[in-house]
């Protein structure tokens, strides 16, 4: 049994419908056939090959060769030192899951199995000698965006990846010629990539974003695919057919000088601004609502044509409740080395393959605003989340000492995207650090892109890049991360402790996400929708031109605040195709 689903205009996907389901329950722990674990006892649903003789030879184990991060997890995973370590007990570790809670037990909460998992490990460092490994559940343990030690696992057949929730590289996956059950996170990306993985009987990608599945469907193997929803959101592709035959009419328009759209809706930018709420959902309007936001967009492909690179929601408010001054999402990268996998969801929101993304602004002050003590603008900093963000580094940690995605951080990245100036590093007591005062998360537009944010936009060569300085083991020294305790003002420096101080090259980032191709320069082309309740006056409109021109000027606009012009160094420019001029 088939049934045929309209793709896009010119292509037509066939999708048997014993193969894809939407409706499927946790692959972890209510299908037993998926070799997951038993819901009730913990009891792993899963025997292991009667023999892989000769994997332990793949491993070159040796202790000498260990970390000191590396040897402690060996030995945690193991139960003995790791100069006792043998062949045979190479071979016998078959089977592993990752503990991140408090609780352990070694009978399995009182099952009577033998215990399987380990926990508090401190990195992924070691694991790569674990070649036998058949059975492999990494939790939510987060150590970094380098996850090439997957690539030792070539005698799995049941990896959970559904925590590693920064995954996306499914190249890695490629030695694992056995690997019949792939759980992905949430959110995942390249899902034309798994055709890659011939092996494959079952996968799990619920709440994945992308509508490209034909060729995953051509896997010689595949019995089943969960795309749908894993409780918290669907899919992009479940959401796309979801949306055929959509009777949501979207009061849209060209403005009357032709150069935007305008979209009134009730509430106006406070409703569309709703931010999500796990208790009191957002109502099926709004940015938070993905189903909502995919139709909008479509919608907008009828009016204009397949021009831009981003579409900018920019509220007709003065002000709002929203927690931000702006946020991204980003629908596609055609470009690699950026830390994100190429990819695209463009075709689920009526791109041809040009959209990039999608950015909402709550008012029109947070294009550009005077405050009564310096300018700023959000939009150069929404736009550096939609190439990658702050994840070219290969980890990155916050004050806290977690793992961070999206931003800087305690880092010398010194952008845009938050970290620090390296040239004001300095030790002021033992494993305490201190820099000028900066935002982690960083800022509008107060400073100059730095260098590695114009190397991910592709306007600074690989070999101009100098190094970064990033910590490992960061705490904080105070709740506000301040260095009062050392003598200076708040508002003068930041101070954090760290474990160690490390150095990342242009030469490491390549290793690990590949090298990002030099363009020289750069022009991004952007459509700005007006979100309003009520139809925008000509005062407002006139306001709205003010300040998108400020985004577009191309020399000194003698403020503090940088478009991206002058935070690039004149290196890229934003560029506003008029709408009325722009066919859908």
């Amino acid at each position: 049994t088939t049934t045929v689903v309209d793709f896009l205009p010119s292509k037509t996907v066939v999708v048997p419908t014993m193969v894809v389901d939407f409706n499927g329950g946790s692959a972890s722990f209510e299908d037993g056939d998926w070799g997951g674990e038993s819901s009730w006892s913990r009891t792993p649903l899963w025997e292991p090959a009667i023999s892989t003789e000769g994997c332990e030879s793949n491993s070159n184990f040796s202790a000498e060769q260990l970390s000191v991060r590396g040897r402690r997890n060996i030995e945690l995973i193991f139960g003995k030192s790791a100069d006792e370590i043998s062949d045979f007990d190479i071979r016998e570790m078959k089977q592993l899951k990752f503990q991140t809670d408090e609780v352990f037990e070694t009978d399995n909460y009182g099952s009577g199995v033998e215990d399987y998992m380990v926990r508090h490990l401190e990195s992924y460092e070691g694991l790569e000698y674990l070649t036998c490994l058949q059975w492999l559940d990494l939790e939510y343990f987060l150590d970094s965006r380098d996850h090439r030690f997957l690539s030792s696992f070539t005698e799995l057949r049941y990896l959970n990846l559904n925590g590693l929730t920064d995954f996306e590289n499914i190249k890695l996956l490629e030695p694992l010629t056995k690997l019949e059950t792939l759980i992905l996170p949430a959110s995942f990306k390249s899902l034309p990539d798994l055709a890659q993985l011939q092996s494959l009987r079952k996968i799990d990608t619920r709440a994945s974003e992308s509508c490209d599945i034909e060729s995953v469907l051509e896997l010689p193997s595949l019995e089943k695919l969960l795309i749908g929803s894993n409780s918290i959101e669907s899919s992009d592709y479940q959401t796309f057919l979801l949306l055929e035959g959509s009777n949501r009419n979207f009061d849209l328009s060209v403005s009357p000088d032709g150069k935007y759209l305008e979209l009134l809706i009730p509430g106006g930018s406070e409703a569309f601004n709703q931010e999500w709420d796990y208790v009191n959902p957002p109502s099926e309007s709004g940015w938070s609502n993905k189903g909502y936001v995919m139709d909008l967009v479509q919608s907008i492909y009828e009016i204009v044509g397949d021009d831009y690179d981003e579409i900018v929601f920019v509220g007709n408010a003065e002000e709002s409740s929203a927690s931000y001054a702006g946020m991204a999402k980003q629908i596609s990268n055609n470009t690699p080395g950026l830390g994100a996998p190429v990819w695209s969801s463009a075709s689920c929101f009526g791109s041809g393959g040009r959209l990039r993304g999608l950015i909402t602004l709550p008012t029109k002050a947070n294009l550009v605003e005077d405050y009564e003590v310096f300018h700023d603008g959000q939009l150069v900093h929404e736009t550096l989340h939609l190439w990658g963000g702050g994840n070219l580094l290969p980890r990155i940690e916050g004050f806290n000492g977690g793992i961070s995605n999206g931003h800087w951080n305690v880092t010398s990245a010194n952008g845009i995207l938050g970290g620090f100036d390296l040239a004001t590093l300095e030790t002021v007591d033992d494993s305490v650090y201190k820099a000028n005062y900066f935002d982690a998360v960083g800022s509008g537009g107060l400073i100059p892109m730095s260098n590695l944010e114009l190397y991910m936009m592709g306007v600074l060569p690989a070999d101009e890049l100098p190094v970064t300085v990033v910590f490992r083991g960061v705490s904080e020294t105070n709740s506000e991360n301040s260095c009062v305790d050392y003598g200076y003002e708040w508002w003068e420096a930041k101070c954090f402790k760290a474990e160690e101080k490390h150095e990342v090259t242009v030469e490491d980032i390549v290793e690990v996400f590949g090298e990002r191709p030099y363009e020289g320069e750069k022009e991004i082309s952007v459509l700005v929708v007006a979100v309003s309740e009520d139809p925008l006056t000509d005062s407002n409109w006139s306001l709205l031109d003010e300040k998108i021109a400020w985004n577009a000027q191309t020399s000194d606009n003698g403020i503090e605040a940088n478009n991206i012009w002058e935070a690039s160094g004149g290196k890229v420019t934003f560029i506003f195709p008029e709408a009325a001029n722009s066919q859908g």
